[in-house]
């Protein structure tokens, strides 16, 4: 039985970019940090000849398994690997705009985060707007690496 989800992966490009955004803008705290080698790689992934660093994020640092679940950024040590996950077909300028594939982010005061976002050059994709059901306000945006994400405020 499924108790809770655990995190969501996200491959990026440049750790530091990544970092900045996550952390610096979004305010996520850095839990742990690790290595896995080739072996290792391929063993989990079936991805040859590629070692690969990950970050686990989360919204709290004390506690976080109690932050609704975890933001997992991984890089590809292998830089043609790298570059050919970024290449198309792997992001589909038709689906860009699809929030199909995103990570949602319950916020508290989700007007002061679409301008921090505005402030720091960060791609947004719409305003943030109340939803069919008047529960919740939101808005989409893109991090570094074109990830879609949605930011949700509850009225």
């Amino acid at each position: 039985m499924l108790l809770n989800i655990r995190h969501s992966g996200r491959v990026i490009s440049n750790i530091e970019r990544a970092l900045h955004f996550y952390v610096d803008i979004l305010g996520l705290h850095e839990i742990t940090r690790g290595q896995l080698d080739q072996d290792e790689v391929y063993k989990l992934l079936q991805i040859g000849d590629c070692g690969l660093t990950y970050i686990k994020l989360a919204t709290t640092k004390d506690r976080p398994e109690l932050s609704g679940g975890l933001v997992e950024l991984y890089y590809l040590e292998n830089d043609e690997l790298r570059k050919e996950f970024f290449a198309p077909p792997f992001i589909d300028e038709e689906m860009e705009s699809t929030p199909l594939d995103h990570i949602a982010f319950s916020v508290d005061n989700i007007q002061a985060l679409h301008k921090k976002l505005i402030e720091n050059r960060i791609e947004i994709l719409s305003s943030p707007s109340i939803d069919t059901s008047c529960q919740f306000k939101i808005f989409f945006a893109r991090d570094p690496d074109c990830n879609l994400l949605e930011f949700v405020q509850i009225l």
